[in-house]
Formats: structure tokens, C-alpha cells, sequence
């Protein structure tokens, strides 16, 4: 946290301070046996948004979500795996005001039961 400022859901407030971390969930499939639930797979988007013209930061942070997340129990006793999937490329991104930003990040499966 130390590299980041802020976290957080869906989109940052107006005036956050960067570098930040925005993650959302971009939904996830049931799995049942005939008619029982037994586990949700969410698939969930991490990204780290920095002003700054290097990835540095930004690089730091996106190993450092990894180091957190990877096969953490998210949901304590129903988390089966929270894996990453896949990486997000270093592309630059405008902020609310036009400005250009740069971005990092990844995909994460976490299956609950």
C-alpha cells in the first residue's frame, strides 16, 4: 500500500489520488450438480493507473496485487482458488479531464463454493 494510494470498486472518485487501483467484477458462471449450487466461478478485473510516464509504479504494484491474491482464501472457508488468468497491457488510458495515464493489471478467477 505503500506504493498505492487508493483502492478502489468500479471507477475512483473525482480528485483521487494516483497511483490508485481500481478493480471491478466482471461476473462469473453457477455450477450445480442437477439442482444443488455448489460453486460460483467470478472473474474479477484488478488494475493499477498511474500519471506518471513510467511503468516502474505501476509494474511494483501489479506484482505486488499478484504476491496478495494468488491462491489467497478470499472467502475464509469457501474459497476453492483465486487465480490470475491473464495480464492487462501496459497501455495508456485518459483520465476524467482528457489526460493521459498508464495502466497494469490482471484478470483474477476466484471460485466460492
Amino acid at each position: 500500500m505503500d506504493i498505492v494510494k487508493n483502492v478502489h470498486n468500479l471507477a475512483a472518485p473525482p480528485g483521487a489520488e494516483y497511483p490508485h487501483i481500481i478493480f471491478h467484477s466482471l461476473g462469473g458462471p453457477d455450477e450445480y450438480t442437477l439442482t444443488e449450487h455448489v460453486r460460483t466461478q467470478y472473474s474479477y478485473q484488478v488494475r493499477v493507473l498511474d500519471k506518471s510516464d513510467s511503468l516502474f509504479k505501476i509494474n511494483s504494484a501489479v506484482a505486488r496485487i499478484y504476491a496478495l491474491l494468488n491462491d489467497a482464501e478470499i472467502v475464509a472457508g469457501q474459497t476453492l482458488y483465486c487465480r490470475r488468468e491473464g495480464v492487462i497491457p501496459n497501455h495508456p488510458v485518459l483520465d476524467e479531464d482528457g489526460r493521459l495515464l498508464l495502466q497494469g493489471g490482471a484478470t483474477y478467477s476466484i471460485e466460492v463454493r
